[in-house]
C-alpha cells in the first residue's frame, strides 16, 4: 500500500492493514511509528518515531525531482540510496536537504530510538525561496555530489527550527489556510537553513570560536547538571560558578555550543520527559506535573499547551 499526492509525490511502502492516517511502516525486524501524515501540492510530509533496541527500517519513494528535507530530533537514522554504496547517516539534532533517486530506505542506527521527520518538497516550492533571497545564485550553488546523491544543505538545528518541526508534528492545521500555513512553515524552515549555512561559511572563513576546548566542556558539564535537575534547574548564576565560568559566558557559550538557550534547553527536556510519563496512564497529571517542578497542574498544562498545541490529555 502506499501513500502519496500527484505533485510532491511522498509514498511510504507498507503491507498490511491499517485505519485512518497511521499506518504502520513495513520493517524487517520492527516499526517506524507515524504520528502525522500530510500530503499536499509542493510539500508532503510524515512525523515518525522508532523504539530504541529495535532495528527499524521504511522504504520511501517520492516523484523525480523532488527534494528530500530530513531532520532528526532524536536518535539517528541511516538513508540507503540505490546508487550509493555507503549509507548516509544523520544524527540527532541535525537536518539534511537532498536530491537523489526515487526510491530509497531509512533505518534506525545501532541502539537509537528515533524521532524524526521527513518533508518531501517539489522544485516550485525550492524556487519560491530563491526568488525572496536577494544575491542568491540558486541552489545548484550549493550542491555537493556523492554517490548516488547531492546535498544542498546540512545543519545544526536551531531552537526557532526545532519549534517549527514541532509545529507540523503535533499540530493540526484544518481549514482552508491549512496547506498555505504547512507551506509557510517549511518555506521559514528553509530560510533558516540557509542563514545557519552562511553563518558557517562565516565561522570557517572569519574569526575564530571564542570558545576553546576548556569551555566546551564546561558547557557539557552544565548540559548533564541541567539533565539531572529538571525538575528544579540551578539559576544562571549558581550553574555558571557550578561549573566554573560566569553567567554571561554561560548564556553564550551555551547557545553556541548546543544551538539554544538554557531556559529553551530546560523546556525541551521537561516536554520530551512530559511525553513519556504521559505514556503511563496510571500516573494523573497531577503527578507528572510534580515530578516536572511545576507546583501546580495548571500550570504545567498551559505550558505543555504553549509548546505542543495541546492538552496533556489528549497525548495519552
Amino acid at each position: 500500500m502506499t501513500r502519496e499526492h500527484p505533485h510532491s509525490r511522498l509514498q511510504l511502502v507498507y503491507n498490511g492493514s491499517s485505519e485512518g492516517d497511521q499506518p504502520p511502516f513495513l520493517s524487517g525486524a520492527g516499526q517506524f511509528s507515524p504520528h502525522t501524515v500530510y500530503c499536499s501540492e509542493g510539500v508532503s510530509l510524515v512525523y515518525f518515531t522508532g523504539e530504541v533496541g529495535k532495528f527499524q527500517q521504511m522504504e520511501i519513494q517520492i516523484g523525480a525531482g523532488c527534494y528530500q528535507l530530513w531532520v532528526v530530533l532524536k536518535g539517528g537514522i541511516a538513508l540507503h540510496y540505490s546508487e550509493s554504496d555507503q549509507p548516509f547517516e544523520l544524527l540527532e539534532g541535525r537536518c539534511v536537504l537532498v536530491l537523489a533517486g526515487e526510491e530509497f530506505s531509512a533505518g534506525s542506527l545501532p541502539g537509537s530510538s528515533v524521532d524524526a521527520m521527513l518533508i518531501s518538497l517539489s522544485p516550485e516550492l525550492l524556487e519560491k525561496v530563491a526568488r525572496g533571497i536577494d544575491g542568491f545564485q540558486g541552489w545548484e550553488k550549493l550542491a555537493s555530489h556523492q554517490q548516488g546523491y547531492q546535498i544542498y544543505l546540512e545543519t545544526k538545528l536551531g531552537e526557532v527550527m526545532l519549534q517549527i518541526v514541532r509545529n507540523l508534528a503535533f499540530n493540526e492545521y484544518e481549514g482552508c489556510f491549512k496547506r498555505h500555513l504547512v507551506e509557510m512553515k517549511v518555506l521559514e524552515f528553509l530560510l533558516l537553513m540557509l542563514m545557519q549555512h552562511r553563518e558557517q561559511e562565516v565561522d570557517v572563513s572569519g574569526e575564530p570560536s571564542l570558545m576553546d576546548e576548556k569551555a566546551l566542556q564546561q558547557m557539557h558539564r552544565a548540559r548533564e547538571i541541567l539533565l539531572s535537575q529538571l525538575a528544579n534547574p540551578p539559576s544562571l548564576r549558581k550553574l555558571a560558578l557550578e561549573v566554573g565560568t560566569n553567567e554571561s559566558h554561560l548564556k553564550r557559550h551555551f547557545k553556541e555550543a548546543f544551538q539554544q538557550t538554557v531556559y529553551g534547553f530546560v523546556m525541551d527536556k521537561r516536554m520530551e520527559k512530559a511525553l513519556a510519563l504521559l505514556k503511563d496512564k496510571d500516573l494523573k497529571i497531577a503527578d507528572i506535573s510534580e515530578q516536572l517542578g511545576y507546583k501546580h497542574a495548571t500550570h504545567f498544562s498551559a505550558a505543555f499547551k504553549k509548546y505542543f498545541g495541546g492538552h496533556p490529555k489528549d497525548y495519552r
